[in-house]
C-alpha cells in the first residue's frame, strides 16, 4: 500500500514512451521534486534529455548521437545532479515542466 502522494510505476521494458507517463504525472504535484533548474544544461545534455523524453534507452541514444552508452550514462548523471533527481522519469518530468524539451 502506498502512502498519500506516492506514485508506483512498474516498468517491464527498457523501451517505453515516457510521454504518456509524463502527461499523467505532470498534472499532479510531486511534492519531493524541485522543478527549478539551478544549473544550465549543456547542448549535449539537452540532446540526451530530449531522447530520454522520447523513451530511448542509453544504447539507442548512443547510436543516435554516435557516443557510447557509457558516455550517455555520464551525461545522465550530470543531468540528474543538476536537476536534483535520481532517475530518468523525474528528469523527463522536470524537463517537460520547465519547457526544456
Amino acid at each position: 500500500m502506498l502512502g498519500k502522494g506516492k506514485v508506483k510505476i512498474t516498468i517491464f521494458t527498457d523501451e517505453i514512451n515516457l510521454n504518456s507517463i509524463i502527461n499523467v504525472l505532470k498534472k499532479k504535484e510531486l511534492k519531493n521534486v524541485s522543478y527549478k533548474v539551478e544549473k544550465p544544461l549543456t547542448k549535449r545534455e539537452l540532446d540526451i534529455l530530449k531522447l530520454i523524453v522520447e523513451g530511448k534507452t542509453n544504447f539507442q541514444i548512443g547510436e543516435i548521437l554516435a557516443i557510447s552508452p557509457h558516455t550517455v550514462k555520464a551525461h545522465l548523471c550530470s543531468i540528474f545532479e543538476k536537476f536534483r533527481v535520481n532517475d530518468r522519469l523525474l528528469a523527463a518530468i522536470k524537463a517537460v515542466r520547465e519547457n526544456l524539451v
